[in-house]
């Protein structure tokens, strides 16, 4: 098993069955590999699974993936063993890290546990990159 750890944002891994470039599924699909294979430990925080499911369902009211295949690629995702950090700020402190991140909420919460474990964020998002950058973090 590797040592590589990596924070995963919702986003890159739903660029694996919902992409909006071949090239970020092609990103997406190679890391989950990854995570399978043991080479890299995927690290997410507590709301990963919520977003995943919300952007499955989102895609599936859309009709850009079928309800077979959302469901199996929640399934995989489990299957993988990613690590889930449980830690929950409070809302006061969810506002002041996105404040010092420039960032939507949501998207501090990832960056905030990269932080406090030193490790790369891999996002898609253009917004959460520049986060991740202005405080001198390292991307995926």
């Amino acid at each position: 098993m590797s040592d590589q750890r990596v924070v995963v944002d919702s986003g890159y891994l739903l660029e694996a069955i919902m992409p909006t470039t071949a090239g970020l599924q092609s990103q997406a699909l190679k890391l989950i590999g990854e995570i399978g294979s043991g080479r890299t430990r995927a690290v997410v925080p507590w709301i990963f699974f919520a977003e995943i499911a919300a952007g499955c369902a989102k895609g599936v009211r859309s009709r850009r993936v079928h309800d077979e295949d959302a469901q199996e690629f929640m399934r995989l995702l489990v299957d993988l063993g990613i690590d889930v950090d449980m830690r929950m700020d409070g809302a006061l402190s969810m506002y002041q890290n996105a404040m010092r991140f420039h960032a939507q909420a949501y998207d501090s919460i990832y960056i905030a546990l990269a932080e406090s474990m030193d490790l790369p964020v891999a996002t898609v998002d253009s917004g959460m990159k520049t986060a991740v950058r202005s405080v001198k973090m390292d991307l995926y």
